[in-house]
């Protein structure tokens, strides 16, 4: 995928528990189009993504559909506002 601007999104994950969860979010988010990049961790997931190829809704749909939920608050240490997808500049 060519990389311009793209917009990260935290995500914070009920139902982790294991490096295997990380795993399957990981894969669930990476394979999904538009996605440049996913971190993962139990209870959390930051995805960089093209917002022009797919928004943060479906982004939510593929946690859910790997088994998880989305929680409604940002996991401790990670602010609030990074719930919201904050755009970040990459070079061409």
């Amino acid at each position: 995928m060519a990389q311009g601007t793209l917009t990260t999104l935290l995500l914070p994950i009920r139902g982790m528990t294991c490096v295997a969860c990380v795993a399957r979010v990981e894969t669930a988010l990476r394979s999904a189009p538009g996605v440049a990049a996913a971190d993962v961790a139990v209870g959390r997931a930051v995805v960089h993504y093209d917002a022009d190829r797919i928004g943060s809704d479906a982004l939510e749909q593929a946690v859910r559909d790997a088994g998880y939920e989305i929680g409604s608050d940002a996991p401790v240490g990670f602010p609030r506002h990074l719930r919201r997808p904050v755009l970040v500049g990459l070079a061409a």
